[in-house]
């Protein structure tokens, strides 16, 4: 019994959103061949996860596995974070400039002889 649970179908995909209590929105991508021209097409869905112990982050590329429904959304369950991502790798996820970080004043006492 343990096999067949254990293969069950998984994915990987990045979360964009945690704002559910224990409930993870992940988008996962896909490239498409196009059946006249040939060109691959980047095509997306997005799936809920549930992340019992709130671990994953906005951002961060995680391992997710199929499972009975858990709710109207939720068929998913997270197993793992596969990659935390660098403050350059969230804009691209994100889509969206980030708010700049204050560099830390440095001190302009002057010093009187």
């Amino acid at each position: 019994m343990t096999d067949s649970r254990n293969s069950r179908r998984t994915l990987q995909g990045v979360v964009r959103s945690t704002a559910a209590s224990k409930t993870l929105t992940v988008r996962i991508e896909r490239l498409v061949r196009h059946p006249m021209y040939g060109k691959y097409i980047r095509k997306h869905s997005q799936v809920h996860a549930h992340d019992e112990n709130s671990e994953a982050q906005v951002g961060d590329i995680v391992e997710i596995m199929g499972c009975r429904p858990m709710s109207k959304l939720k068929r998913w369950r997270f197993i793992r974070v596969v990659r935390r991502p660098d403050t350059a790798d969230l804009v691209d996820v994100m889509g969206e400039q980030l708010p700049p970080t204050e560099a830390p004043a440095a001190s302009t006492e002057e010093v009187s002889s």
